[in-house]
């Protein structure tokens, strides 16, 4: 799985259809596009998906959850999980993460904190430009590459924010 956040989210999605949806011959999916380019959200998740959803409808749209009540219960479900996966993370960090979006000045004070150090923390997603902006306060030069071989905390699969429940 590439660790780009859209490629991660295009897995995500699938991996959730597939285990939500019937095995039926045909039918339609309605998703909240989670890239700037709708139809591109759409391709990717077809692509995903494979052979085996062809006949389905994908279609892909910013502000599904509004348009949607699917889609909407999924979103909720989604900021649920996510809230209480910060709050995992605040308990185990021993620190405030604030909403976790660039707007909060919460959250940058935590991503500061966590790229103090001579890496920055694992939980970070380190290509944000919020970490890079906190990096550069602290270290000269650019934020490291994270190595693909080396131990991090990234989720790849639904099955891993099942194991945190367990």
């Amino acid at each position: 799985i590439s660790s780009d956040l859209n490629s991660l989210e295009v897995e995500l999605f699938g991996e959730a259809i597939e285990a939500a949806s019937p095995r039926e011959s045909e039918g339609r999916i309605m998703a909240d596009a989670c890239d700037v380019d709708e139809k591109r959200f759409a391709r990717r998740l077809a692509s995903r998906l494979g052979v085996g959803w062809s006949s389905w409808q994908i279609v892909a749209r910013h502000g599904m959850d509004a348009d949607d009540r699917v889609a909407g219960a999924a979103s909720i479900l989604a900021k649920i999980e996510r809230d209480a996966e910060v709050a995992r993370l605040e308990s185990g960090l021993g620190i405030r993460l604030g909403s976790g979006y660039p707007s909060d000045r919460i959250t940058r004070q935590a991503v500061r904190e966590l790229v103090s150090g001579g890496l920055p923390h694992d939980c970070l997603r380190w290509s944000w430009s919020t970490v890079s902006d906190a990096w550069q306060e602290f270290h000269e030069g650019p934020v490291p590459v994270r190595s693909a071989d080396e131990a991090a905390t990234v989720q790849s699969s639904l099955d891993e924010w099942s194991a945190h429940e367990a």
